[in-house]
């Protein structure tokens, strides 16, 4: 019989007991050890995660059990959760026309730019299955994103802007960081942005429909500005 196991010191196990949190349990696909991972944040209330997508779980419920490759052998871990988790990176480029380094209402997409997806390191970027990330180009709205990603840490390098356009300035002060604009006008390149763990991550949220991802969750504050050369 499976049972459920909470961590309660180091190297103890206590029989399940009310969460604090809404939490998700892996089982092990060779055993019957069950993890709790707590849920990030309060955003995940009501979800849980399954073969990397975000489900819908019945009011009240605090558990699902998952599937883990292998049989884990140390404490449970976050870590163990997050390898199953996919995540998706976005989203914007937009025509600053005032050029305050800020999204402004009514300031219009950007179609057309081309995004590349780095590591850390500048190196390309490769997704959750080992596949190297080819470049995208934001769409008619000034929208993009990248999908199918591996917990871990990219850099995202924006280029062939339109002709006589530039960066605006990079993370203007006096407003959210979700309208602001991310990449260094000298190279066209992000601060290195972090995905998953550890938690929790500034802007990361479960996806929805309307962001046309498959991935559970989504970074989608990586914009660009762009402004008059002029």
């Amino acid at each position: 019989m499976n049972r459920t196991w909470t961590r309660s010191g180091p190297g103890t196990r206590a029989p399940r007991r009310p969460a604090a949190r809404t939490a998700v349990s892996l089982l092990a696909a060779a055993g019957s050890l069950l993890m709790p991972i707590a849920v990030v944040g309060t955003a995940h209330a009501g979800q849980a995660v399954t073969g990397g997508r975000a489900v819908a779980m019945p009011s009240g419920t605090t558990t699902a059990h998952l599937p883990l490759v292998g049989r884990p052998t140390g404490p449970a871990s976050a870590t163990a959760a997050s390898a199953l988790i996919k995540y998706a990176l976005g989203d914007f480029v937009w025509f600053d026309e005032n050029g305050d380094g800020r999204q402004d209402t009514g300031e219009p997409g950007v179609a057309g730019v081309k995004v590349s997806l780095l590591t850390a390191t500048g190196a390309s970027a490769k997704d959750a299955d080992g596949n190297t990330v080819q470049p995208t180009a934001s769409d008619a709205n000034g929208h993009y994103a990248f999908d199918n990603l591996a917990h871990g840490q990219y850099k995202v390098h924006f280029s062939e802007l339109p002709a006589g356009s530039r960066f605006t300035t990079q993370s203007a002060p006096g407003g959210s960081f979700l309208k602001d604009s991310n990449p260094d006008p000298r190279t066209g390149t992000t601060a290195t942005i972090r995905l998953g763990l550890p938690l929790p991550v500034p802007g990361e949220r479960p996806a929805v429909g309307s962001d046309g991802v498959s991935a559970a969750f989504i970074q989608p504050t990586i914009d660009a500005g762009l402004a008059d050369e002029s």
